[in-house]
């Protein structure tokens, strides 16, 4: 059974745990923690994780994970999410004690603490634990259920193994969903790539259903994407019954263009993600999504009376990549004309996309020439 159904009937108030087994015991995270204080920092600029910062960062995840659990265990359903993080925090002693530790691995340790009550039928709370490393941090997450047996998780979602910084959950965020008609959810998760150099980096997007395995979710979407977070927009997420919505900037076609917003939305159908409306904002941004995307997602932005003669141009302007906007004219008939030309070649031809508008919800692509169209006399609005 690929979705875990959690019971329809409400779930209980808990009682009081046993005493016997609270408060948890922190050994295992202060050691953990103790471990990753002392290693090397570098320059601050060593991307590279070395051995021991690896087996350091494992050890870390898997004792916050146990610490997470233990202390869930020791909580009653009527304490409060605030309660709750202050509890883990002052177990695990997250408050730096020196400035000398303040830019070290496992410096910065830090809990959120969320009742989600979607879905609406189940009560469902979210703790996250973040912990520094070089140029970042990294992220768990952990889903909780009520039931009369006292808090239960039920998803545990955590980054890979890696030997670089670029492998930790940086600016993590989730969203569930609503449940479907058949009581089935997801958990979507986003994170940026940790690095030290640059704000431009890698968005890493996910959705997740919960199996009868907590450490191992099903996966029904997984995405990346170059991302620019000088703007501090480390991307915005939201989720639906049945669809997603993640919207970030990055680069344009249009090198004297430094960023656009770009949007990465998706219905599912059961556990198969499709791509949904909008693909961009505006007439220029969707010509500049159709020419960057491989035909097989480019043809799903194509006019289906158009498809088999836009395949050509397709490829021509795909492996361009690049182009200059000179105009964006409205056309007779709500049709929208992208002018561009080669980058660094003002003598070259220039290239006419015809986008069907006018909203976003209807942009589609209709049309690649090297000349324009007679219908499209608008006012230019670049």
């Amino acid at each position: 059974m690929r979705s875990l159904i959690l019971a329809a009937a409400a779930f209980l108030l808990l009682p009081a745990a046993a005493s016997a087994a609270c408060p948890p015991d922190t050994a295992s995270i202060d050691a953990a923690r103790k471990t990753m204080l002392a290693l090397p920092i570098g320059d601050g600029m060593q991307t590279d994780v070395s051995l021991a910062a690896q087996a350091a960062i494992a050890k870390m995840k898997d004792a916050l994970a146990a610490f997470v659990v233990s202390t869930m265990e020791c909580t009653d359903g009527n304490t409060t999410d605030a309660a709750i993080k202050q509890k883990l925090s002052a177990a695990a002693h997250t408050a730096i004690t020196g400035a000398a530790d303040e830019y070290n691995y496992g410096s910065a340790v830090s809990f959120a603490v969320s009742h989600q009550h979607k879905p609406a039928r189940d009560d469902l709370l979210v703790v996250t634990a973040s912990f520094q490393i070089e140029c970042g941090e990294d992220t768990i997450l952990m889903l909780f259920a009520s039931d009369d047996t006292g808090w239960r998780e039920v998803m545990r979602l955590q980054s890979a193994p890696y030997k670089t910084v670029a492998g930790g959950w940086g600016s993590f965020d989730y969203a569930i969903s609503p449940p479907d008609a058949s009581g089935n959810w997801f958990v979507a998760a986003k994170s940026i790539l940790p690095w030290c150099s640059s704000t431009w980096s890698e968005i890493h997007y996910e959705a997740f259903r919960p199996t009868a395995d907590v450490q191992k979710p099903d996966q029904i979407l997984a995405g990346s994407d170059s991302i620019w977070f000088g703007g501090d927009d480390v991307g915005r997420l939201k989720v639906g019954v049945n669809y997603l919505d993640l919207r970030f900037h990055a680069e344009s076609m249009d090198p004297e263009v430094h960023n656009r917003e770009w949007i990465r939305a998706y219905r599912f159908d059961g556990d198969k993600p499709m791509r949904m409306p909008p693909f961009a904002l505006n007439a220029a941004d969707f010509a500049d999504e159709w020419v960057r995307l491989v035909w097989a997602d480019a043809r799903l932005l194509t006019s289906p009376t158009e498809m088999r003669g836009l395949k050509a141009e397709h490829e021509t302007v795909h492996k361009a990549a690049y182009f200059s906007y000179r105009s964006v004219r409205l056309c007779t008939g709500d049709d929208i004309q992208v002018e561009v030309t080669p980058v660094d070649d003002e003598g070259a031809p220039h290239t006419f996309f015809l986008v069907q508008g006018p909203r976003p919800q209807y942009f589609r692509m209709k049309g690649v020439s090297s000349h324009a169209d007679p219908r499209c006399t608008g006012i230019n609005s670049y």
